[in-house]
């Protein structure tokens, strides 16, 4: 591997952390922010006074990071890819069409085009997952993200990659989101 392809990992590795920053900061960290997220443990998400939801365990080479705020992110360093998860419950929970949820992930991150969105069914309730090429200070990233309602909350569950790597962690997270479980 050359120099050029180690930075250029390098600066996608921090693009990703730095949209993630953006994206939680914006999304949960607000003022009506609600319930936290109070740990993750063999695949099970616990919230505050909110219960637990089900998630895929993740193979190896996935690595938890401790991000500080309401939401379960787990990097893959060989992929530069980042997998995570928050909700939003009670005060915080607004009960809005699925798209425009899906919309309000991705407030600071140009589009440069949808490659495809598909409605589909988790634990009973109807989901809405895009898959999308946008940009954060021109790096492109792919997103594959899922939104879902239920029982007075929101979910969220998103796969962030380099577009050229995104092939190699999709089955990771298509078996992270699909058993997705709310008691």
């Amino acid at each position: 591997m050359g120099i050029s392809s180690i930075v250029a990992r390098v600066r996608i590795s921090r693009t990703i952390a730095l949209s993630l920053l953006l994206l939680f900061t914006s999304c949960l960290f607000g003022p009506n922010a609600g319930p936290r997220v109070l740990g993750y443990r063999q695949g099970r998400v616990y919230l505050t006074r909110d219960g637990s939801y089900q998630v895929g365990l993740l193979p190896d080479g996935w690595r938890r990071m401790r991000t500080g705020g309401k939401a379960i992110t787990f990097h893959h360093a060989a992929t530069g890819a980042t997998i995570m998860t928050g909700a939003l419950c009670g005060a915080a929970f607004e009960d809005q069409p699925l798209p425009r949820l899906l919309g309000q992930l991705f407030g600071g991150f140009p589009i440069q085009r949808t490659i495809r969105t598909e409605r589909l069914v988790l634990d009973g309730r109807e989901a809405l997952r895009e898959l999308s090429l946008r940009t954060l200070d021109g790096v492109p990233i792919q997103f594959d993200a899922v939104v879902l309602k239920k029982h007075g909350c929101s979910f969220d569950l998103i796969c962030m990659a380099p577009p050229e790597r995104y092939a190699e962690v999709a089955p990771a997270f298509d078996a992270f989101f699909r058993v997705f479980a709310f008691e």
